[in-house]
C-alpha cells in the first residue's frame, strides 16, 4: 500500500490536466473537499460582509443563520436516523408538508441549524400518529366508508 499525495485544489485550478493523472483513490478526498468549498461560498453569498445575513430585495435581512451548516439528503437521513427514502419522499412538495431545502438545480441541501427546519421537525414530532379515532382521512364523510 503506497501513500499517495493528494493534490491541493489550487493546483488542479491552475492546471487542469493534472486532474487526468490523478490516480483515481485521491478523487473522492477532493470531491468533498470541493462540496466543502461550495457550501462555505454559499454561505458567504448569502451573508454580509459583517458575517450578517444580506438585505434580500425587499430590505430585509435573510433568514438563514450564519452558523446554518449545509448538508445532503444523506446526510439528514443518518442525523435524524431514518431511510434516506423516507428524506427524499418528505422534501417533494406532494408529501403535503414537505421538509424546508435549498434547491440548488437538482441538488437538494438543509441548512442544518435553521430556525425553519427546527420547527419543521419540532411540527412533526409533535404530531398526533394516533390512528384509533376510526376517521377515514380519505373521504370527507368518515361515516360513509361503512354504508
Amino acid at each position: 500500500m503506497s501513500l499517495i499525495a493528494t493534490p491541493k485544489l489550487a493546483e488542479l485550478f491552475a492546471d487542469s490536466d493534472k486532474i487526468a493523472l490523478l490516480p483515481s483513490e485521491t478523487v473522492p478526498a477532493l470531491r468533498g473537499e470541493l462540496a466543502r468549498l461550495d457550501s462555505l461560498l454559499l454561505a458567504r453569498l448569502l451573508t454580509g460582509s459583517d458575517g450578517t445575513p444580506e438585505s434580500g430585495p425587499d430590505g430585509d435581512r435573510g433568514s438563514i443563520p450564519v452558523q446554518a451548516e449545509l448538508i445532503d439528503c444523506a446526510e439528514l437521513a443518518k442525523r435524524w436516523k431514518l431511510p434516506l427514502s423516507w428524506v427524499r419522499d418528505s422534501v417533494r412538495n406532494r408529501s403535503g408538508d414537505p421538509i424546508p431545502c435549498v434547491r440548488l438545480g437538482r441538488y437538494v441541501r438543509f441548512q442544518w441549524g435553521a430556525p425553519e427546519l427546527q420547527e419543521w421537525f419540532e411540527r412533526r414530532k409533535n404530531r398526533r400518529n394516533d390512528k384509533s379515532d376510526g376517521k377515514n382521512r380519505f373521504t370527507k364523510n368518515p361515516s360513509s366508508v361503512y354504508q
